[in-house]
């Protein structure tokens, strides 16, 4: 049986599932990731650039600041690359931009792990809940 070295940083960035199929390819023999999967990892190992004065000015980046800073989890309206929108509940972890693209690193409670998300794709973004009344605290 080959045996594979995955570098630690490799582990905390890779979301559940698909950290999950390469644990599974490596205890089985060599199977082809899939396509979209292959797409995932090359998209991963790219750096990220800096945030610049601007980046701050994008719609949602200062309440996800704040609610990195808090730890306050975060809800909002997400459309995604198919055009299908969703609600989302998540605790957001950390912005970080991509060439153009602003985005936020979060654990989405729905499918409990970590995903990433587009600020340009988020809209009615509220920060907090009540406890009490089960409402959301702050609204954009």
């Amino acid at each position: 049986m080959k045996r594979y070295y995955i570098p630690l940083p490799w582990v905390i960035l890779i979301p559940y599932r698909l950290n999950r199929g390469i644990r599974e390819l490596i205890r089985s023999d060599w199977t082809p990731l899939s396509k979209r999967d292959r797409s995932v990892l090359r998209w991963l190992s790219f750096p990220d650039h800096p945030i610049r004065p601007q980046d701050r000015e994008v719609k949602n980046f200062w309440e996800l600041e704040q609610a990195i800073k808090t730890g306050q989890p975060v809800t909002f309206s997400y459309l995604n690359s198919s055009e299908e929108e969703s609600h989302r509940e998540v605790s957001p972890r950390r912005l970080f931009r991509r060439k153009e693209v602003i985005y936020c690193r979060a654990f989405d409670t729905l499918h409990e792990e970590y995903r990433v998300f587009r600020l340009d794709r988020m809209s009615d973004l509220k920060i907090g809940v009540d406890k009490t009344s089960g409402l959301h605290s702050h609204s954009t």
